[in-house]
């Protein structure tokens, strides 16, 4: 039987901290076996449950099978975490997965790469290969393909287009069979299909040197932007010395827009980037370098700092900061806030008190950052425990939580609950303790198990909640309306509040 549970008070009982709360875990989730398993990607599925890719050694626990070498693992998970169902897929060589997208019938396509020659699983035209895995909605198998040439082909990265098709973000030193091209060592190289794999256009980008693509970001005039690290130098924009972190803008049929190369004379990267609402551009990734665009790097020695970079819509630099204390950190993905500011995705080595760093719990933690629109660290929190943590990827969720997903091999302490041996994979859900808004306006259909929402005035609602099991809080300084529309089945707990709600600074 449904429970909903109203509460209507005239003063407020409960006392206030005038600190911001950061995000805390609302479930977390160890996923592999008693090998090695890697996670690169999440995406949040149709159905308000997740799906996520990455590779495995692994034959046992939740890992189906193992071919030899890495496999390619897809795993499907609820809105709260239990494993709907996962799958391998893989020959006697060495295959990774790197992205996953859903199409609009709930299938899936992954992207990965695959070393080898196994033709029980595909042909493959060089040494290293593209491969595209396309599964239904429950996980089997309907089509492989492999894309490139007779060189080393690489696929880093994978986004659904607005015009309903894919694009790839890789690497190519092939100028034959699908790439047309090499501009000189390994090229950016970018390829836009449809959904039965077919190559609509594909172009290569680079110097002379090594050029390595990381990510690619549809752009809201329907262009594309592309970052990664160069090697070469003036048969692109510039080099600072090694490897500089790169982005290009291309337009809709790949013709280069703009390009800009920041950094030092050290290695330095990008691996993601966001657009923001002005269509300004926040890039993240690590710096080795302590010249140049990178004067602010806390390492010492030979280590790496998270390193941000603040872009116009043209490429123009605005600002640039770098985070972490004296060891090894770095950036690995942002996402923007309902509130408009940046919640930053880092991997930290530096210990606790360690400058900007508060708080460490082992070897390597996961390290969220809230920085405002000028870069400034608004809070910072670890998530982890006392063994090893790299991130890989987070998302922003329906609740106005996150979602963050990264490799673990772990201590069962702190923050983590289970382990299998060796890299685990971690997936984590995090609830946002942010929102204290003026005015809330909520009219989505939502899948999630505990949310918690607040307006210092008033709260309307039109929500849908589709699943089973939730608990949903409402809090309001003023009002509290449902409307038409608003939903919740049975075996939920709804409970509003008509109270004051925590500012934040």
């Amino acid at each position: 039987m449904m429970r909903r549970i109203l509460y209507f008070s005239i003063f407020c009982l409960i006392a206030f901290v005038s600190k911001a709360q950061v995000p805390t875990i609302t479930w977390e989730k160890s996923i592999g076996g008693s090998n090695t398993d890697k996670v690169e990607k999440i995406i949040t599925t149709s159905d308000g449950g997740y799906a996520l890719v990455g590779y495995s050694y692994s034959n046992d626990f939740d890992i189906p099978s193992n071919n030899g070498d890495w496999d390619i693992f897809v795993s499907k998970i609820s809105f709260n975490g239990t494993i709907e169902w996962s799958k391998s897929f893989g020959g006697t060589g060495q295959e990774q997965g790197f992205a996953i997208q859903e199409s609009d019938n709930g299938d899936l396509m992954v992207c990965g790469t695959y070393i080898g020659y196994d033709a029980n699983f595909l042909p493959n035209y060089g040494h290293t290969d593209i491969v595209l895995i396309k599964l239904d909605k429950h996980g089997n198998l309907l089509w492989k393909k492999n894309k490139g040439g007779t060189k080393n082909d690489f696929c880093r990265d994978m986004i659904k287009t607005a015009d309903g098709n894919l694009i790839i973000a890789g690497s190519s030193a092939s100028a034959n069979t699908d790439v047309t091209v090499n501009l000189g060592n390994t090229d950016f190289w970018i390829v836009k299909i449809d959904s039965s794999g077919t190559i609509l256009w594909q172009k290569s980008y680079g110097g002379a040197n090594e050029e390595l693509a990381y990510s690619i970001l549809e752009t809201n005039d329907m262009g594309f932007v592309v970052v990664g690290q160069s090697r070469s130098d003036i048969d692109m924009v510039g080099n600072y010395g090694e490897a500089d972190a790169f982005i290009f803008k291309i337009d809709s049929l790949g013709d280069v827009v703009w390009q800009k190369h920041f950094g030092g004379s050290a290695n330095d990267k990008f691996r993601s980037v966001l657009q923001l609402a002005d269509n300004s551009f926040l890039v993240v990734g690590d710096t080795y370098s302590f010249d140049y665009d990178a004067t602010q790097n806390h390492g010492q020695g030979d280590n790496r700092d998270s390193f941000l970079v603040k872009l116009s819509a043209t490429g123009e630099k605005e600002w640039v900061r770098c985070y972490g204390g004296s060891s090894e950190d770095d950036a690995r993905k942002a996402v923007q806030t309902s509130d408009g500011l940046i919640v930053v995705l880092n991997q930290i080595h530096s210990t606790s008190n360690d400058g900007d760093i508060s708080i460490m719990y082992g070897e390597a933690d996961f390290w969220l950052t809230k920085i405002d629109l000028s870069g400034n660290i608004l809070w910072q929190k670890n998530y982890g425990s006392a063994g090893h943590e790299e991130p890989t990827c987070m998302l922003n969720t329906p609740d106005d939580g996150f979602i963050f997903v990264g490799n673990a091999y772990p201590y069962i302490n702190y923050d983590i609950t289970h382990g299998y041996g060796n890299d685990d994979i971690w997936v984590a859900k995090l609830s946002n303790m942010e929102q204290c808004r003026p005015q809330l306006d909520l009219s989505k259909t939502v899948y999630f198990n505990i949310a918690d929402f607040q307006a210092k005035t008033k709260i309307n609602s039109s929500v849908k909640v589709l699943n089973q099991g939730s608990v949903i809080h409402y809090r309001a300084g003023g009002s509290i309306l449902l409307t038409p529309g608003f939903e919740i089945k049975s075996d939920n707990i709804f409970e509003a509040k008509i109270e004051g709600c925590e500012e934040y600074h």
